[in-house]
């Protein structure tokens, strides 16, 4: 059964920030689509995991308002109204906020004791990419970002470690049995 529970929704919300600075700071450069295209794919899943999140924790109202929000917020910063200053800065910063959302979904699985119901492919897959950026990160200069690239690989390491030893949460089905054989 998909559950809410042990997935911690500001991780989810901090990678959407992350992902949202990347994309209005193409937007507002007016780059082709081709140069940025597959953040808008990982902006509309991280939307709906945040929706998600919410609905299957039996907060369907709150996932609508955060999704009514997300809209708004998403729409001053691709507009004239915010100063470009900012939507570059947040974009600077985003590899700072990925790093910061990794660890708390980090600290929520060492609370639970449980990755909950984070996929083993996904996390893979953003490890591999975390060392794909470092890599293009050394290769281009050896700065501040690129520590904090290898620092993003280290975290993704970590939550690939956890996915690795904490045991997979009960399924509905295994604790009706359980319940059952008592």
């Amino acid at each position: 059964m998909i559950s809410g529970e042990h997935t911690c929704l500001t991780d989810t919300e901090l990678k959407l920030l992350a992902v949202s600075a990347h994309t209005a700071a193409c937007i507002l450069h007016t780059f082709p689509i081709g140069a940025y295209g597959e953040s808008v794919f990982v902006l509309v899943q991280c939307v709906l995991l945040v929706f998600l999140i919410q609905y299957y924790k039996g907060n369907t109202i709150s996932g609508c308002v955060l999704l009514s929000v997300y809209s708004g917020v998403m729409y001053l910063l691709t507009s004239a109204l915010i100063p470009e200053v900012v939507v570059m800065t947040m974009q600077e910063w985003s590899v700072l906020i990925i790093i910061t959302s990794q660890l708390i979904q980090a600290g929520c699985n060492l609370n639970s004791g449980s990755t909950g119901q984070l996929s083993r492919a996904s996390v893979f897959l953003v490890f591999l990419a975390s060392l794909g950026r470092v890599f293009r990160s050394t290769q281009e200069s050896h700065s501040l970002h690129s520590q904090a690239c290898v620092l993003s690989a280290c975290c993704s390491l970590l939550l690939l470690i956890q996915i690795q030893i904490y045991p997979k949460p009960p399924t509905s089905r295994e604790t009706t049995k359980r319940k059952k054989e008592e």
